[in-house]
């Protein structure tokens, strides 16, 4: 009877007893080449399951100039990677396998207009702010720099009209501040000059 009691409380000992973290893995170099005509001022890498992008691992003065290479020490393999080149074009790569390649960046030529210059209204139809605002055009790989800045929000109730120079068909993604998304692709913002957050639906 007291074995049988002992057993039971190294059972219940080893139930109660925390499962070690699981960790990401040795850390590994990670090299980002800049191919293109523009210095880059800004790398933040992240795990896909992350909400938020982090710090910029290039700090408050460092930049890539064209031609140059930074090599970084990350852990985990799978990452979101976002470059912002000086003239504000933001590349982003998802699940980037940082294990088995670097990286060749080089800013997006500038694309052609395809349409007449026009307004585009986002209105927030929301509860929630709004603080990022991302507008390419479909045949764009990545999103275009951030079009409220660091600072700008378009607040629930309020609209914020941007001017459109490359065609009418673009993608439209909206960031709010709690860091969910809400996309639309291919968008005539031609015909549709207006957008309503919270009452058009994502395509």
């Amino acid at each position: 009877m007291r074995a049988l009691g002992a057993f039971l409380i190294a059972v219940l000992l080893s139930a109660a007893s925390p499962v070690p973290a699981q960790t990401p893995g040795p850390a590994h170099n990670f090299t980002i080449s800049n191919t293109g005509s523009e210095a880059i001022e800004s790398v933040q890498i992240s795990p896909p399951s992350n909400n938020n992008w982090g710090n910029d691992l290039l700090g408050s003065s460092e930049i890539i100039e064209p031609g140059q290479a930074r090599t970084f020490s990350i852990t985990g393999c799978a990452q979101d990677v976002r470059v912002t080149f000086m003239d504000q074009q933001a590349h982003i790569w998802r699940g980037y396998d940082t294990c088995l390649t670097s990286l060749q960046a080089a800013a997006t030529p500038t694309q052609p207009t395809s349409g007449p210059p026009h307004n585009f209204t986002i209105s927030n139809a929301t509860s929630r702010a709004i603080e990022h605002i991302e507008i390419s055009p479909p045949s764009d790989e990545h999103w275009e720099a951030d079009l409220l800045g660091p600072t700008e929000v378009i607040a629930p109730g309020k609209s914020r009209t941007f001017t459109i120079t490359r065609g009418c068909p673009q993608d439209v993604r909206v960031t709010f501040v709690d860091s969910s998304q809400r996309e639309w692709q291919n968008l005539d913002t031609c015909a549709s000059p207006e957008l309503n957050v919270g009452q058009t639906s994502p395509v």
